[in-house]
C-alpha cells in the first residue's frame, strides 16, 4: 500500500497519525470537526432543586448546573446522526459557562486513537420550578405516606425501598415533601391515588401491613375533603436477623418477592412466610437482649441430641440438631428463654 498524506497539511501517516478522510486528526478536527453543534442549546433547569427537564420528565444531574448541561447535551445531542461518521465513543465534558456561551471539551475516538475538540456554543438557561418543588411551596398536599419498620432502621433496607419507589414516575412527581425520622420516613403527596398504588407496592413486594385513615379538611365547592394517612409497616428484616415465629425462634435466611423466608432452629426446618403469616400476630423481631449468643464444640450424640460443649464457659448442652456434624466441629449456639439451639 503507497503512502498517504494529508490534503491540508501534507503530513505523511503515521502509527499515531491516521489519515481519517484525507486528513491527519489535528486538521480533520479544524475542517470537520467531531459533532455537529447547534447554535444555541435550550435547557430547563428548577432554581430550587436543580432538577433538569428532559425526555418530559423531571430528573436531578450532579451537584452543579454544568452538571445537568452537560448530561443534556450527552443525552440529547450526542446522537449518530450528529457524529462524523466512523468515530465512536463520543462523549462532551463543560469546561465553562461564560456570558450565555459555554464552553465544551469534545472527546472521541477513531479505531485506536483519541481526538479532542474545544467547542463553543451559546446556552439559554431557562428557570422553571419542577412540580414536587412547586408544590412543597405551596405546602398543600392530600395524602401522607408513613414508612416504619419492626426491625431496627437499616439504611440498606430503606435505599432498596426508595429505589423501587423512584421507579415510579407519578410518584415521584407527586412528591410535595420527604422528612426522615430515626424509626422510618414520612412522604407527603399531592395525590391519593398514586399514594394508594404505592402501598400496594409495599404490601405486594416487601409484605407492609397497610392501615389507611382519613381526616376530613372541610369543604371546597360544596364537596368534602379530606387527608388520607397510609401507615406502611415492614417487617424491614435481613439475612441473618433472629425473629419469634409460633413462639419459638428462627433465622431470617432471605427475602423474596413479598416473602420472608426463615429456618427454625428447632428442627431446621424453612419456612416461606406470606404476608398474613407475617401479621396474625405470631411474628416478633428479636434483638440482641432477647438472646445469647455462644462459641460452642461438639462433642458427641447421644440419645437423638447433639452434645455441645460452650467453649467459654465449659457448660454441656444437649441439643436436637437439624442435621449430623462431624465431633470437634465448631458451632454457634443460641440461648433463648432458657432454651438452647444451633446456629447452623
Amino acid at each position: 500500500m503507497g503512502r498517504r498524506f494529508c490534503v491540508r497539511c501534507g503530513r505523511e501517516e503515521g502509527p499515531d497519525t491516521p489519515i481519517i478522510d484525507g486528513l491527519c486528526p489535528k486538521c480533520f478536527i479544524k475542517e470537520r470537526g467531531i459533532l455537529e453543534l447547534p447554535t444555541k442549546i435550550r435547557v430547563t433547569i428548577c432554581p430550587a432543586c436543580g432538577a433538569l427537564h428532559i425526555h418530559g420528565d423531571w430528573v436531578r444531574v450532579g451537584e452543579s448546573v454544568e452538571d445537568a448541561i452537560e448530561y443534556f447535551i450527552n443525552e440529547t445531542i450526542v446522537k449518530r446522526h450528529n457524529i462524523y461518521p466512523g468515530l465512536e465513543n463520543v462523549k462532551v465534558k463543560v469546561v465553562r459557562i461564560d456570558s450565555g456561551m459555554i464552553h465544551l471539551r469534545i472527546v472521541a475516538r477513531h479505531k485506536d486513537i483519541s481526538l479532542s475538540q474545544n467547542a463553543v456554543t451559546h446556552v439559554e438557561l431557562h428557570k422553571k420550578l419542577c412540580p414536587p418543588c412547586l408544590r412543597s411551596r405551596s405546602g398543600s398536599y392530600e395524602a401522607l405516606l408513613q414508612i416504619r419498620t419492626v426491625a431496627p432502621l437499616r439504611f440498606d433496607v430503606m435505599r432498596d425501598i426508595g429505589s423501587r419507589l423512584a421507579k415510579v414516575k407519578e410518584f415521584r412527581e407527586s412528591i410535595v415533601e420527604i422528612k426522615e425520622h430515626k424509626d422510618g420516613v414520612d412522604v407527603k403527596l399531592s395525590n391519593q391515588a398514586i399514594g394508594r398504588y404505592v402501598a400496594n407496592i409495599l404490601k405486594r413486594e416487601y409484605a407492609a401491613k397497610i392501615t389507611m385513615t382519613w381526616e376530613n379538611t372541610g369543604y371546597l365547592g360544596g364537596k368534602r375533603r379530606s387527608k388520607l394517612t397510609i401507615s406502611a409497616r415492614l417487617p424491614g428484616l435481613v439475612s441473618g436477623d433472629i425473629i419469634e415465629y409460633e413462639g419459638e425462634p428462627a433465622e431470617v435466611m432471605k427475602l423474596r418477592k413479598g416473602r420472608v423466608i426463615i429456618k427454625r432452629l428447632s428442627d431446621g426446618k424453612v419456612v416461606s412466610l406470606r404476608h398474613d403469616d407475617i401479621w396474625k400476630g405470631d411474628f416478633r423481631y428479636l434483638n440482641e437482649k432477647d438472646y445469647a449468643i455462644l462459641d460452642g464444640r461438639i462433642l458427641n450424640y447421644e440419645g437423638g441430641k447433639t452434645v455441645v460443649q460452650a467453649t467459654g464457659s465449659g457448660n454441656i448442652y444437649f441439643i436436637k440438631s437439624p442435621r449430623i456434624l462431624n465431633l470437634g466441629s465448631r458451632v454457634k449456639i443460641l440461648i433463648y428463654k432458657g432454651k438452647a439451639y444451633l446456629l447452623i
